[in-house]
């Protein structure tokens, strides 16, 4: 119960720069080390600069409340994603702020300590409980949150010290070395591979560290012995003699900040502040839970596919097997998780696996998060495919930008699950819209369906629907009747035109249509299609061949 005379303070810790500090090494092994210390952040570390007692163990929230416990001295209203929002309480305002302050003085000590580099942005708001509502449009939550844009707004920008004198540079963030460090042995490298490191760098791929992240994974994934986990890209699923690519993969829920928000304007009154609280914390709750079950779901349908796979097959699924399980103990597991909380996800696999598993991701999501508070939701992904020594920062960026793609669609044509990607295999960089406009424009328009839904009422979408690729990909797998040599025809005849497809027809099909595909609802489209390969300033069928390569569909 609350106290007449007992004042709280209402924090948000955020941990800003998770993308440059995860992505800002071409090295899986820094990348999987700062995933790790970034999921610290928002679990045991916090637990460790709390007062006791309070409400937060092993990176679960119990039940006990400030309001239900008078002897509970913080309680974390939830944690993950980056982000931990809690309350504490005190005599009075300055004891309830110092209280705050306190907590955040001790993980910025731990953070220098164990993960330099890393930064967290910080707000707090002190209240009556008894007056002052927590939610509401200008509650409490809500003024709190403005603070935290304004904090990160007017922070520094981060300004590492130079070299003093005479000092090696770093080769994975380009600060001053502070020691010699040799990837090799821990990489199941047969070459020695010493680098010189900073401090953040080191922090990064501490043998502890790493050791800790590949527990946690096998724990959380269900991840057997059978299976070794990756520490380089270059064990996701390389193919001898060939060039290697992978995926990175990203995806995020539809509007789920909205959501968060709606939450917190439907509580107005000081009544209403504990309600409020169980609300913000059910819905993170609940998103966290849906988030882990979808992508642990999807982690098994991989599995169960590479378990049934036949190695002798000459497609991707057969040639990836191959090289994976080539009779010498432990299988490398082609796919590494980089940010897993929550509806944010982003994982690197090998580049075969990238299209089929963020298909299945999407699909687990939705129905994962069909019983959410405030109604069924919906995430978009995007793919890029890249070569496996590509910046990988650069990498992550374009996944970005094309589940941003994804979504500024799903958004135009309403909620709904959709997916865009791109084959960065050329070497060719620059953004999404430079690489699109150079590789997949034609006279008679765009050469791509993508992004394209998931939803089974395409609103918008029209033909543009991942059921349409993919068959389209199936059938094109037939090399009976589309050897490689005639769908090379096909997609350099795609790019002159409608009429340049007729008369290809004409002369190497005997006039036979292009196939079907599965659902089009316009009539006129459809036959445009199938005569044509266009429609609607569309082209229905490069995306399909491009895929070819780099498609596996997972059980």
């Amino acid at each position: 119960m609350t106290t007449a005379s007992e004042a709280r303070a209402l924090t948000v810790i955020d941990v800003s720069g998770i993308q440059g500090y995860i992505f800002g090494s071409n090295r899986l092994r820094d990348n999987i080390g700062a995933s790790y210390l970034v999921g610290r952040v928002t679990t045991d570390w916090i637990e460790a600069a709390l007062p006791q007692p309070h409400n937060f163990a092993n990176a679960a929230i119990g039940d006990a409340t400030l309001d239900s416990d008078p002897a509970l001295q913080a309680e974390v209203v939830y944690s993950g994603g980056g982000n931990v929002v809690l309350q504490v309480r005190g005599s009075n305002k300055d004891a309830a702020l110092a209280a705050a302050r306190q907590i955040a003085s001790q993980l910025s000590r731990t953070l220098l300590a164990c993960a330099p580099g890393l930064e967290i942005v910080v707000a707090h708001r002190v209240f009556d409980p008894a007056t002052e509502a927590i939610g509401g449009s200008n509650g409490v939550y809500a003024q709190l949150f403005q603070e935290l844009d304004t904090a990160k707004r007017r922070a520094p920008a981060s300004n590492p010290l130079g070299g003093l004198g005479v000092t090696r540079e770093c080769t994975s963030t380009g600060l001053p070395a502070v020691e010699r460090f040799d990837y090799a042995p821990r990489s199941r490298s047969g070459k020695s591979d010493v680098q010189p490191l900073s401090a953040t760098a080191r922090a990064r791929v501490d043998f502890t560290t790493i050791q800790a992240s590949e527990r946690a994974l096998r724990e959380t994934l269900a991840i057997s012995d059978e299976w070794r986990i990756p520490r380089d890209l270059d064990e996701l699923g390389r193919s001898r003699g060939e060039e290697s690519y992978i995926a990175v993969v990203h995806a995020d829920g539809n509007s789920l900040g909205r959501r968060f928000s709606g939450v917190v304007n439907s509580f107005s009154t000081a009544a209403d502040n504990r309600a409020c609280l169980d609300a913000l914390r059910a819905l993170s709750h609940a998103v966290e839970q849906a988030g882990g079950e979808a992508f642990r779901a999807t982690v098994r349908a991989m599995l169960a596919t590479l378990k049934e796979a036949d190695p002798t097959h000459d497609d991707p699924l057969g040639r990836l097997i191959h090289e994976l399980r080539p009779g010498r103990g432990e299988t490398p597991l082609p796919l590494r998780p980089l940010i897993f909380g929550g509806d944010d996800v982003t994982f690197v696999c090998d580049g075969r696996l990238g299209l089929g598993m963020a298909v299945r991701y999407l699909k687990e999501f939705e129905r994962a998060a069909a019983g959410l508070p405030g109604g069924p939701a919906h995430a978009c992904a995007g793919v890029a495919v890249v070569k496996s020594h590509y910046p990988f920062a650069r990498a992550y960026r374009l996944s970005t930008e094309l589940c941003a793609s994804a979504k500024a669609q799903a958004r135009e044509h309403g909620d709904q699950p959709a997916l865009d990607w791109q084959f960065a295999t050329t070497g060719i960089s620059g953004s999404l819209d430079v690489l699109r406009e150079r590789g997949y424009r034609a006279q008679p328009g765009d050469l791509t369906m993508r992004p394209v839904t998931l939803a089974d009422i395409p609103n918008g979408f029209g033909w543009r629907r991942w059921e349409n690729l993919s068959g389209l990909v199936k059938e094109f797998s037939n090399e009976r009747s589309w050897p490689t040599s005639k769908l090379a025809a096909l997609r350099e005849e795609l790019r002159k035109g409608e009429d340049a497809i007729k008369r290809w027809r004409t002369r190497f099909r005997q006039d036979q249509e292009l196939p079907k595909l599965a659902t089009v609802a316009d009539a006129g489209a459809a036959r445009n299609l199938v005569e044509t390969g266009w429609a609607g300033g569309r082209c229905g069928y490069f995306d399909a061949i491009e895929a070819l390569d780099f498609f596996i569909e997972l059980q």
